[in-house]
């Protein structure tokens, strides 16, 4: 008897499939198109049933490059898209909040959601700084940039999503990839 999982894998490899036989993707993009293809089901049946778009992986490829280069960094320091670690006086721990904006001339302290996710705003941004992105989620808090250890503590996957091409019913595409995770000095106290 075929499981829902063996009937989602078949469904995926005939998208694959449809995908390879149009020529635009060679052997070095498979496994790329194939992560694009499983982790969008909702955009690639709404939108593959009538189209093979380049413009979907192209986009792909480089929110992905945008994101291998952000975590390979040099001389890293905390930037927006980044992960942090925040341990609150009552024993809530956030091991995956996420750095939203950085300090600017209107605020003075990093924003940070402590569960929200990213909305990239354009996949061809540069990787040494932060990212811009639209958030969504909660709680917000400022955080002052002397409060950070001063090296991040490891890594974690967090999910990303941009317009595969433009603002639409299921035209997200989303991406997981590592991003640094910083630890904060002290326990917050103001965390909820």
């Amino acid at each position: 008897m075929q499981t829902q999982n063996d009937m989602y894998s078949h469904h995926n490899q005939q998208i694959l499939n449809r995908f390879i036989t149009t020529g635009d993707y060679p052997e070095s993009d498979k496994m790329l198109l194939r992560e694009m293809i499983s982790a969008n089901g909702g955009f690639i049946a709404t939108h593959a049933t009538f189209s093979t778009s380049r413009e979907w992986f192209d986009k792909y490829r480089t929110a992905e490059k945008l994101l291998v280069d952000k975590f390979k960094r040099t001389n890293p320091k905390p930037l927006a898209g980044d992960a942090v670690l925040i341990e609150c006086a009552n024993g809530t721990v956030y091991e995956n909040a996420l750095i939203a904006y950085e300090p600017n001339s209107l605020n003075e302290k990093f924003v940070i959601v402590t569960q929200g996710g990213g909305h990239i705003c354009k996949v061809d941004q540069s990787p040494n700084e932060s990212l811009k992105m639209v958030i969504a989620g909660g709680y917000f808090m400022g955080v002052r940039p002397d409060d950070f250890l001063p090296e991040p503590t490891d890594s974690v996957d967090m999910c990303f999503w941009f317009w595969g091409v433009r603002p639409c019913a299921s035209g997200g595409l989303y991406i997981t990839r590592p991003v640094l995770r910083w630890r904060l000095k002290q326990i917050n106290p103001d965390f909820y």
